[in-house]
């Protein structure tokens, strides 16, 4: 169950979005019972998530291991906080050795599943996994030595990289003591409610995720700052300019996504046969890894066309299920040399970006039409 605490209850808080994991046979009562955050009125619970036991296959010693890795997990991403109020007794009964693989396996599905729902609880923080150098951004920062005290910081240097979920700054960068004046308070509040998490060094002692690469550098200075500017890569390029670089639709080397041109790539069909009038065609937002593919809103799935290409690199981070997907592509010949070789069906535009990109993407985000609008806003159009 996942829910968020009031603005007055989340000083001494992980964070302000909760979680409660755990197990047992009657889910709707176990909703209905209120705990304590609830009963002083600190906050309320927002989405649900329940996963269905076949009773043939599961025992209690299975469900009992995958509640406490869930809850474990979480307690290693730290990304929401635990509100589970009784800790799971330690049980000399584990799953015998043949079903770890098939508990493990739905753990990774599990994971995949709460990411498209918008949930990352399961999911490990940037600094956790092994964070490729070319995803890095850097941000200097310095102050006037005659605006502090000897003892201060007056200059420092932090890391961040863009996920899907926000723009994170990395566990070891160095924060501001010193803040502006005219720093806007929200900023403020934010540095109050993280100051547990900056040792007496002014390093962060874990990752922090922010909604915008301003907001981020901004926490980080103590200043206004332009994050699309003030963050660049190791080579000095600033983020506004990989961003050009990245996404602009011109750079694709695909033709324009329109039914009438879907079947020309190079000089060449891509199809042998057309496509319905009604059906948009979305090019994926990248130059690095040019993809098409169309969204069947009946089902939610996501088709991917023949032509695409694949990113032949897969993030360290990939998900399991992911890795396992693209690894099928290629064993069933439905993609060789990272080029599909056939229409493709995912179970949803996430899944197909995700395999497209080798690592978790929002979907939703990244497949666009011709005008640049994303597939979020199609549909809500």
């Amino acid at each position: 169950m996942f829910g968020q605490y009031d603005e007055s209850a989340i000083k001494d808080k992980l964070s302000r979005d909760f979680v409660y994991i755990g197990e047992g046979t009657d889910v709707l009562r176990r909703i209905r019972i209120q705990h304590t955050f609830e009963k002083e009125g600190k906050g309320s619970w927002q989405d649900v998530v329940v996963l269905v036991a076949v009773r043939s296959y599961f025992d209690e010693t299975k469900i009992k291991y995958l509640e406490k890795r869930f809850i474990d997990i979480a307690n290693k991403t730290r990304r929401y906080d635990l509100v589970n109020e009784n800790k799971l007794a330690n049980s000399n009964n584990k799953p015998l050795k043949h079903d770890l693989d098939t508990l493990e396996e739905i753990i990774e599905d599990t994971k995949l599943f709460l990411f498209h729902l918008g949930h990352r609880v399961l999911e490990p923080q940037p600094s956790q996994t092994n964070i490729a150098e070319e995803d890095k951004l850097f941000f200097s920062w310095s102050h006037s030595k005659t605006a502090s005290t000897s003892a201060e910081i007056t200059s420092g240097k932090a890391i961040g990289v863009r996920k899907e979920d926000g723009f994170w700054v990395l566990k070891g960068s160095v924060i501001s003591k010193k803040t502006a004046n005219y720093l806007p308070s929200g900023y403020k509040e934010l540095r109050e409610q993280n100051k547990k998490k900056i040792d007496k060094k002014q390093r962060l002692m874990e990752d922090i995720v922010f909604n915008s690469p301003s907001a981020a550098s901004s926490f980080v200075c103590g200043r206004n700052s332009n994050g699309l500017t003030d963050w660049k890569n190791k080579d000095g390029v600033s983020l506004k300019e990989l961003d050009a670089e990245e996404f602009s639709s011109e750079s694709t080397g695909l033709p324009l996504p329109t039914p009438a041109n879907r079947n020309r790539q190079n000089g060449r069909r891509r199809r042998e046969t057309a496509l319905p009038a009604n059906i948009e065609v979305l090019s994926f937002a990248s130059k690095k890894y040019p993809a098409q593919g169309y969204y069947l809103a009946d089902s939610n799935e996501f088709v991917v066309l023949k032509g695409s290409k694949m990113n032949p690199k897969q993030r360290n981070a990939c998900d399991a299920g992911i890795a396992n997907e693209r690894d099928n592509l290629v064993k069933t010949g439905k993609v060789k040399k990272c080029e599909f070789k056939e229409d493709v069906t995912f179970s949803s535009p996430s899944k197909a970006a995700s395999v497209i990109a080798g690592g978790n993407s929002n979907g939703w985000d990244l497949w666009k039409d011709r005008n640049g609008r994303k597939l979020k806003d199609i549909i809500k159009r």
